[in-house]
Order: structure tokens, then C-alpha cells, then sequence
């Protein structure tokens, strides 16, 4: 199992999250996920992040594509993302 983290900055355009419009996305790929709000840093300048945090049995080529539909989705010059292999269980 993978577990997966995404970076999401604020709109390109308008400087302020878009919560639901990544929520929208994400629900029709994964059951369950964590998202942290906090503030971010983009080539010197602040604004408000969002970190997506995901276990998964998808492949890092599957995680790469829906970070694509965020990035176009979300008005992002990139999405950064992290995997690593992890166990997992729900107690």
C-alpha cells in the first residue's frame, strides 16, 4: 500500500483555495482521505495550501494522473506529490 500526499496551492488566478472544486475531484477516486489546511510557500510567496493525505492501493502512474486532473482542475502550475510504501489498517 502506498501512502500518498498531495500539495495544493490557491488558485493561479484568484489567490483563494478551492476547497470544494478538490474535494469534488478527489471523491471520485478515493473513499477516504485526511486534507490539512495551513500556508504554503510558492517561488518566494505565501499562500494558503491544502495537503492531501491518501492510502492507497493505486500505482504511482495512477497517482501521477490524478494529480494532472488537480493541477488542471484547480488552476496549478504543478501539484506536488509523494509517495511512500506504508502499512495500513483500520482498527
Amino acid at each position: 500500500m502506498l501512502e500518498c500526499r498531495f500539495y495544493v496551492g490557491a488558485d493561479n488566478h484568484t489567490g483563494n483555495p478551492q476547497k470544494e472544486k478538490l474535494v469534488e475531484i478527489l471523491n471520485q477516486h478515493f473513499d477516504g482521505y485526511t486534507t490539512l489546511s495551513g500556508n504554503g510557500y510558492w517561488q518566494g510567496s505565501p499562500e494558503l495550501s491544502t495537503v492531501v493525505i491518501i492510502h492507497t492501493d493505486k500505482t504511482v502512474a495512477e497517482l501521477r494522473a490524478i494529480a494532472e486532473l488537480l493541477k488542471i482542475g484547480l488552476n496549478q502550475d504543478c501539484i506536488a506529490m509523494t509517495t511512500i510504501q506504508t502499512d495500513f489498517e483500520l482498527v
